[in-house]
């Protein structure tokens, strides 16, 4: 099997990592015996004219759409994203469809998801409501609507005060051009579920991550600065834990 890892300018903020990632899964695939292809590419036409060569078998690819804009993510209307672009040719991959990433990436739209689901999120707040209370009903996390990797969390994104609250909105207006989403900081572990394969051949996979208690102050959350440092480790959650993240 011939596999192209699909890679640019803006696989690390769009949650995929840097560009060694690539490197080790190609290194750990031809282990397996497949022959790999890494493709860096910087515009649609030079991913265009590679997917009409159709010299592969798969695309892995660790963009959603590409761009060269790697502090933040975008979410761009007026292109097709990767994965729009090989459903189109008919070309397997790994990973969700664009429909999937576009849903994922947007948190205000992620919440609509869960909430039709059943599924319970934080309690939300608006800007506007902090414009005229005088204090909050505990701590609340302040984040850009789109986004991956830990773009902007840092523990400062974590406020007590509409004060601190409205002040953070601003910077994430300012700093990444785009709205903020303010919600109910929730303490506690961080558990992710990797999902494989489709169908009755679907299987899951979880587990939970864990910061090191001396590098960060008082909130526990997942930078960017922590993961570089090498300050998250990751386990496997306790069998009920397990089957309810599952779940």
């Amino acid at each position: 099997m011939k596999i192209t890892l699909l890679t640019g300018a803006a696989g690390e903020i769009q949650g995929w990592g840097p560009i060694n990632t690539t490197h080790a899964l190609a290194e750990a695939l031809q282990e397996h015996g497949k022959e790999v292809n890494i493709l860096f590419v910087t515009s649609y036409p030079e991913l265009n004219e590679y997917l009409d060569q159709k010299d592969f078998d798969i695309i892995w690819s660790s963009l959603y759409h590409i761009t060269d804009e790697t502090s933040f993510v975008e979410l761009p209307t007026d292109v097709k994203w990767v994965q729009d672009r090989l459903d189109l040719r008919q070309i397997p991959y790994v990973g969700s469809s664009a429909e999937s990433l576009r849903t994922m990436l947007d948190k205000r739209a992620t919440n609509s998801t869960l909430v039709a689901h059943n599924i319970p999120i934080p309690t939300q707040r608006s800007l506007a409501s902090l414009e005229h209370c005088s204090s909050l009903d505990g701590p609340y996390i302040v984040k850009p609507c789109y986004g991956a990797n830990s773009s902007s969390i840092e523990e400062s994104s974590v406020v007590t005060t509409p004060e601190k609250a409205i002040e953070r909105v601003k910077f994430i207006e300012g700093q990444f051009a785009q709205s903020a989403l303010i919600e109910e900081y929730l303490p506690g572990n961080e558990y992710t579920v990797l999902i494989l394969g489709n169908g009755g051949q679907r299987h899951m996979y979880s587990i939970v991550q864990i910061i090191d208690r001396e590098a960060y102050e008082q909130y526990p959350l997942i930078t960017r600065s922590l993961k570089r440092r090498h300050c998250v480790t990751f386990h496997k959650p306790q069998q009920p834990i397990r089957e309810q993240a599952e779940e």
